[in-house]
């Protein structure tokens, strides 16, 4: 089967195409490098190559035109032969004469030099690691291969040469990557880039590889974007969105350490049936590392761990949601640990041969058949068919019927009070030249009035500096919300030997909730407002705090009142006999108090119950047949007999 890797470096879709002379084609898994490869050495942008020309102490770039990872290297582009080294690490020389030799020549200065030597693996400098992420030797200190757009040395500007590992910025500095000659490019025999038989791989028909190398996704984690920010590739149109992303030494860096709820997104132009994630050598190998993965607004991979370096996760994606142009999402789900990813890999059938199309597809209504819909939702009747019509009628309990003739689909309403009951849509797709669709009969749901959203609130409680608090063995103390706009206290009552402290000036205060059995402390909700959520910050060096019995020391100490709660107790986690828990500031979610009632509260077994026909036409008295029966809010089809 022929098959078409494509390379997309955040940006770039690597469509091989033929070019004339010898080739050199970017190397993505630097481990298949070897003894005698030919190779040219081109910056992380895409547009210079380390020429011929020695400077004095660095090496002349020379521009160079990539189109699809592929560079054919003029004259003046220096090809270097890999040569072996005994170095330990560093497996390689860089040979660019009989024997002359690439080397950093000082641990303190910017030097790329030529040395001319028979032995050159016991000069350091010389033997050369080379990664994904870039090329390095074993020099002490500036042992980074770097290109530098803005070097003046010598009047030669740019230049290539050998820098510390940290100067590298994806701007003005930037990471070299290696091309290796090849003997021939893969071609496709079609206009078409994408293969359509997928005979022998069930995950699709094309597999498209993405990684760094240019899209423009920001360098280094000083300029991570912390709002959503979109970035396009300008040969495939394709729309990256991103939020506290970033790139260093050429892979993908999903900050959520620092920025909650980081993540890339991005639609595909194609069907997508599969999505593989490539961690990095790097990445942290704690089971609490994990991303969420959604297409759409569905979940498809929850708390999916990526924790084991430089492998490989597949995850399959529904059938219903491989549609080309879905969203795809992966999002940091920690605050621990980042997500670090070398590529990841898309496979997608998108020119698969499909029957031609006879008969207009079944309209499709976007609320659930027998659900409870709020007031306020819109509700949307489509169609797979592009351009069908629909024609039939939406009926009401009270509200008027809207009659619809040869109405456009997708066809979309709002859900108002007046349409409070039961309500019933039927009708059909139509257009022209085909088949008219299966029709949508009776299909039935139930609007009711949406729940009053409660109010709620965020208080923040301090320990430290609070000139008012008294400190010592006393039995009550009351925290005061740091955010002037919520007028409330909230009381904390102590029971055991657990008080209030001021450990030192540098410390400042804390609670602190002393390690043995009996020391417990109960903090109440002010009046009105019950807890949603209560999350702390401890001292320094202090052993975790439970709430409600619960170690929230996994969940950034936090906790989840199932039920709202008025109160919760704290308790000192005892990991370390030694050491006690000290609070020094605890944050509350809550919610105010008032009349309103869940949708599950709301009782229904005693409600009268009303038949329906399948017209949707009230029936006093049912005989035998089919109907629907509505008793409270809940609404089901019943057979009378």
């Amino acid at each position: 089967m022929r098959r078409l890797l494509l390379t997309l470096s955040l940006a770039l879709v690597a469509v091989l195409s033929a070019l004339a002379g010898d080739k050199y084609q970017l190397v993505t898994d630097a481990s298949t490098l070897k003894v005698g490869d030919q190779i040219i050495i081109v910056n992380n942008g895409q547009t210079y190559a380390l020429g011929t020309t020695q400077n004095s102490s660095n090496r002349k770039a020379v521009s160079v035109d990539v189109k699809d990872n592929i560079v054919e290297a003029s004259d003046d582009v220096q090809v270097i032969t890999l040569a072996e080294s005994t170095a330990s690490g560093y497996p390689f020389l860089l040979k660019v004469g009989e024997n002359d030799y690439l080397y950093s020549s000082s641990t303190n200065s910017n030097q790329l030099k030529t040395i001319t030597t028979t032995n050159p693996a016991e000069t350091n400098g010389t033997s050369v690691n080379i990664t994904n992420n870039g090329i390095v030797c074993n020099q002490e200190n500036r042992n980074a291969l770097l290109y530098n757009v803005n070097s003046n040395a010598n009047s030669i500007n740019p230049i290539f040469s050998y820098y510390a590992s940290s100067s590298a910025t994806g701007g003005a500095i930037q990471i070299s990557r290696v091309y290796k000659l090849v003997a021939e490019v893969e071609t496709p025999d079609t206009d078409d880039p994408i293969d359509t038989d997928d005979s022998d791989d069930p995950k699709g028909d094309a597999r498209i590889q993405i990684f760094n190398n240019g899209l423009g996704f920001p360098e280094g984690s000083a300029k991570v974007p912390t709002t959503p920010t979109e970035y396009t590739a300008t040969d495939t149109n394709i729309t990256y969105e991103i939020m506290g992303c970033y790139t260093t030494n050429g892979y993908l860096m999903v900050n959520g350490k620092n920025y909650e709820g980081a993540y890339i997104s991005f639609a595909l132009p194609y069907n997508c049936t599969a999505l593989s994630l490539t961690t990095t050598g790097s990445c942290s190998e704690n089971d609490l590392n994990t991303v969420n993965i959604y297409a759409g607004d569905t979940k498809i991979a929850d708390n999916y761990k990526v924790n084991i370096q430089s492998n490989t996760y597949v995850v399959e994606i529904p059938a219903e949601l491989q549609a080309a142009g879905t969203v795809y999402k992966v999002e940091s789900n920690t605050t621990k640990y980042n997500a670090q990813f070398a590529s990841f890999t898309y496979y997608g059938k998108t020119n698969s041969p499909e029957e031609p199309e006879t008969q207009v597809a079944t309209p499709v209504v976007s609320v659930e058949e027998g659900a409870d819909v709020y007031v306020g939702t819109t509700v949307t009747i489509s169609c797979a068919t592009e351009g069908a019509l629909f024609n039939g009628y939406i009926e009401f309990e009270e509200a008027e019927q809207i009659d619809l003739e040869d109405e456009p689909l997708p066809y979309t309403f709002t859900l108002t009070d007046e349409m409070i009951g039961l309500v019933s849509i039927t009708g059909w797709a139509t257009k022209e030249g085909l088949e008219d669709s299966e029709e949508l009969e009776d299909y039935m749901f139930n609007v009711v009035e949406a729940p009053e959203t409660p109010q709620t609130v965020t208080a923040t409680v301090i320990m430290k500096d609070q000139e008012d608090l008294t400190y010592g063995k006393d039995k009550t103390i009351t925290w005061v919300s740091q955010d002037k706009a919520l007028e409330f206290s909230t009381i904390a009552t102590i029971t055991g030997n657990t008080y209030p402290t001021k450990t030192s000036e540098k410390d400042g205060n804390n609670l602190r909730i002393y390690n043995s059995n009996g020391n417990v402390i109960t903090v109440t909700a002010p009046e009105g407002y019950s807890f949603i959520t209560a999350s702390y910050v401890l001292g320094t060096a202090a052993n975790h705090v439970a709430i409600n019995g619960t170690d929230c020391s996994e969940t950034d100490n936090t906790y989840t009142f199932e039920d709202k709660a008025t109160s919760f107790e704290l308790t000192s986690v005892n990991s370390n006999s030694n050491k006690n828990s000290d609070v020094v500031s605890m944050t509350f979610v809550l919610a105010a108090i008032g009349d309103t009632t869940s949708l599950s509260e709301i009782e229904t077994v005693e409600a009268e119950a009303v038949y329906y026909d399948l017209m949707g036409r009230r029936v006093e008295n049912p005989a035998g047949g089919l109907y629907i029966r509505k008793q409270g809010s809940t609404v089901t089809k019943v057979i009378v007999k």
